[in-house]
């Protein structure tokens, strides 16, 4: 007999815990009792029949996965000259959050799954380029990037760069929320160069996020220079064409200020 969160963990070695569903969450996290409580704590019950076994969750998520290949079409959406991309079953663009995982063990595991694309949405619409962001795994960025030219065309209309969640984000957004300046400015840059638009901003009214109320209507810029406040970023952003927002907050200039600086500083250095 497992421990739930023992069971869970089995299964989160193979899988990204976020394709879990809600009733896959530990049934005892919340304090509930168990029916056989021992000397270890709450002990899962598989008997129990608001329960799951391991077995039976393997299956039930195996179902989701093979409902991707019956709806690639559906899968993104154009909103003007816009792309948004939507959840399809299984979330298999969660494997790019796995930490520290390798293009080579990427590509070796969404090759079990057949129906999957490269465009395909997890979670809100995630794609793998954009979760591969969130990360900050620069190789495994580089990487999608390059798969996504081999599937849409260098040049054609279609960009996986430009592709964005159900919020708006585009991945060129989720990375100016890196924490790691220096791998926010390097996955920028090859987000750039790849198409994407440096002034899409996130969908008004849009759904809520960890960044709060700030994050509807905003540009990759905005976050920036009002959140994540890494003037190089901000410096490269400019540098490509981002439109300065209105409305800023005194930080949010201070920061501009800084990253307008910085422009100055380098163009110098370039003449000397």
């Amino acid at each position: 007999m497992f421990k739930a969160p023992e069971a869970l963990e089995q299964l989160s070695r193979v899988l990204n815990p976020t394709i879990l569903p809600r009733r896959f969450e530990d049934p005892y996290a919340n304090g509930a009792s168990s029916s056989s409580q021992g000397a270890e704590g709450d002990v899962y019950d598989p008997n129990r029949p608001s329960e799951m076994n391991l077995e039976e969750i393997f299956r039930e998520i195996q179902a989701q996965e093979a409902q991707s290949a019956a709806q690639p079409s559906e899968s993104v959406e154009r909103l003007g000259d816009r792309y948004i991309s939507h959840f399809v079953p299984g979330n298999i663009a969660g494997f790019a959050t796995r930490e520290g995982i390798t293009p080579e063990d990427f590509d070796a595991s969404v090759a079990q799954y057949p129906g999957y694309s490269i465009e395909h949405g997890g979670r809100c619409g995630c794609t793998a380029l954009q979760n591969a962001v969130q990360m900050g795994n620069l190789p495994l960025v580089a990487h999608i990037i390059e798969l996504g030219r081999e599937r849409f065309g260098r040049n054609g209309e279609f960009n996986l760069a430009q592709l964005g969640n159900q919020f708006g984000h585009t991945p060129l957004w989720t990375c100016a929320t890196i924490s790691d300046y220096a791998i926010a400015v390097e996955i920028a840059k090859l987000l750039l160069k790849s198409g994407a638009r440096v002034n899409d901003a996130s969908i008004t009214g849009a759904g809520d996020s960890r960044w709060g109320e700030i994050d509807r209507g905003t540009t990759p810029l905005s976050m920036v220079l009002e959140k994540t406040h890494n003037v190089a970023l901000a410096s490269l952003l400019l540098r490509w064409g981002a439109t300065i927002p209105e409305n800023l907050s005194p930080k949010g200039k201070e920061m501009l200020d800084k990253a307008q600086e910085e422009i100055k500083k380098t163009y110098v250095r370039a003449k000397l």
